[in-house]
């Protein structure tokens, strides 16, 4: 028989387990690393600043 619940637990260990090692090598980007990487997925632009849904966060910086 199926143990579904089984199931879901080894799948959120492995979902935290990847979210702990994509957050160890976000700790060790650079500025100009991360910039990149967060405009590669659409959030911010090349010059580092929020863009389409996430541009109301531009103005946390004043």
């Amino acid at each position: 028989m199926f143990n579904s619940e089984a199931m879901r637990d080894k799948q959120m260990q492995q979902l935290l387990d990847l979210a702990k090692a994509k957050l160890e090598e976000a700790k060790q980007m650079t500025k100009a690393e991360a910039i990149r990487s967060l405009n590669e997925v659409g959030i911010l632009t090349t010059k580092g600043k929020f863009k389409g849904p996430y541009r109301p966060l531009n103005e946390l910086e004043k």
